[in-house]
């Protein structure tokens, strides 16, 4: 009877042996289970963070591009408006016979050699002054005004006149050049009689002689 007390002390010792070292012996299988998947994390952690300098350096330029895209349209208004500003502030020109304030180059037109610039006020006093300047000025350009400022021998366009002086301004300029045409075929003219007129006077001499 005692041997079969001691065997079942001996084996309730045994259970309670099994039951205390039982959780030990199943936390270390669930570490088991769960090293691998914390190691592919890990794994996957470091890749992550060795490609993230890598997806900025590529996301850098695309947000530059995108911040300047989604500029305000008001600046850019501003800036477009400045350049414009700049542009036409280059473009002014100065009468070079008035020397007047700078203006705008429609308001006023280049000589025929591109030299000089003069305004439409100017224009109209070089066309008037022309009306009464000797005829050998007259003559030189046949009739055409030509640039005050340089010897040339490029006469104005009448187009480009007409687009810059009044009509009555115009149309009186235009009257010397027929007046200029005029009194060069009288003076052609009156050349040839000359000529005719020494020829028979020549004739007649010798024929007077003859006798």
């Amino acid at each position: 009877e005692r041997r079969r007390v001691q065997l079942a002390q001996q084996a309730a010792e045994q259970r309670r042996l099994q039951e205390q070292h039982r959780p030990q012996s199943e936390a270390a299988d669930v570490a088991a289970q769960h090293a691998p998947a914390d190691g592919l994390n890990r794994l996957q952690q470091e890749l992550a963070a060795e490609q993230r300098p890598l997806q900025q350096a590529v996301e850098r330029p695309r947000l530059r591009r995108k911040t300047a895209a989604e500029q305000p349209r008001a600046q850019q208004q501003n800036v477009q408006g400045r350049q414009n500003q700049l542009q036409q502030t280059q473009d002014m020109k100065k009468c070079d016979c008035c020397l007047d304030d700078i203006m705008k180059p429609s308001e006023g037109l280049m000589c025929p050699t591109m030299a000089h610039f003069f305004c439409k006020g100017c224009l109209q006093d070089l066309l008037r002054a022309f009306k009464t300047v000797d005829y050998a000025v007259q003559k030189r350009g046949k009739g055409r005004v030509l640039c005050p400022m340089k010897e040339s021998e490029d006469p104005f366009g009448d187009a480009a006149l007409a687009a810059h002086v009044p009509q009555e301004v115009l149309n009186e300029y235009l009257q010397v050049r027929i007046k200029v045409a005029e009194t060069d075929v009288q003076q052609q003219m009156e050349k040839e009689n000359k000529n005719k007129l020494e020829d028979l006077k020549k004739k007649l001499a010798d024929v007077t002689s003859s006798r």
